[in-house]
């Protein structure tokens, strides 16, 4: 069985480091301490990671957070299939990523949000007073529309569980979160996003809109169900989101405009 094997530059853990857990969909924070060990591996793999990351999109050893002699931290994606992201970015593979205090970290599609605590410290980047933060800011209050398309697989437990691909859905929310995460790996490695995602959408979504290839055309805020419309308007034009789960099932989207 494959181990991780620590870059030499490893050093001491800094004390009071640790990472906060919260599900998007909110509920009880948890704690994972990173102060105990030099380096921690995180992974679907409980027997050789520190960390288990429960979820189809985690890769069996998929990325470790490491001590720096220099007394910072950083994170490397081991070749996790469904990536690691850091406050959006997804990383290049066995590169070091430096990680502040309060950077978001996701694994792969986990719904879960992983924020860095480091030395006690949950932020210490600038604070919204900085004009450019501010300026930011404002441009953001502007964006009150947003032009998305989606793929859409609904389950049994969905609020209308049928379609007019299925009229009985008898599939597990689990099932259909599995279905579009291979969809969403698809779309990922395509040459051309734009088009696999249409393709796949009007084949494959259980939604009407895939007549339109899954376009839903612009909406505003307060249109869409809450975790829906948070994900659309968090997207940049171009960007695909992660797997999304409402009341109406799993879904990807895609920002156009």
């Amino acid at each position: 069985m494959a181990t991780f094997e620590p870059p030499g530059w490893v050093g001491t853990p800094s004390s009071d480091t640790f990472l906060t857990v919260q599900s998007s969909e909110g509920g009880k924070q948890e704690n994972i301490q990173l102060d105990e060990k030099p380096y921690y591996v995180f992974g679907r793999t409980k027997e050789c990671c520190d960390v288990e990351l429960d979820h189809g999109s985690a890769s069996r050893m998929h990325a470790a957070i490491v001590h720096h002699e220099n007394g910072r931290l950083y994170i490397i994606d081991l070749g996790a299939t469904h990536g690691t992201f850091v406050d959006g970015k997804r990383l290049t593979t066995h590169k070091p990523a430096k990680l502040e205090a309060g950077s978001q970290i996701k694994f792969g599609h986990m719904p879960k949000v992983f924020r860095t605590v480091i030395g006690g410290c949950t932020n210490n980047k600038r604070k919204a007073s900085d004009p450019q933060v501010g300026s930011a800011d404002k441009k953001a209050k502007q964006d009150d529309t947003v032009t998305c398309s989606h793929l859409l697989v609904k389950h049994k437990d969905s609020r209308r569980p049928s379609s007019h691909k299925e009229e009985v859905i008898t599939r597990t929310k689990e099932e259909a979160e599995e279905m579009v995460l291979k969809f969403l790996a698809e779309i990922e490695s395509a040459s051309d996003v734009a088009k696999v995602f249409g393709e796949l959408a009007e084949r494959e979504s259980h939604c009407s809109s895939s007549r339109r290839k899954g376009d839903l055309g612009a909406f505003g805020r307060g249109k869409m169900q809450p975790l829906f419309e948070q994900a659309a308007f968090a997207l940049k034009v171009g960007e695909l989101s992660d797997v999304v789960c409402t009341d109406s099932g799993a879904h990807i989207l895609y920002r156009t405009a």
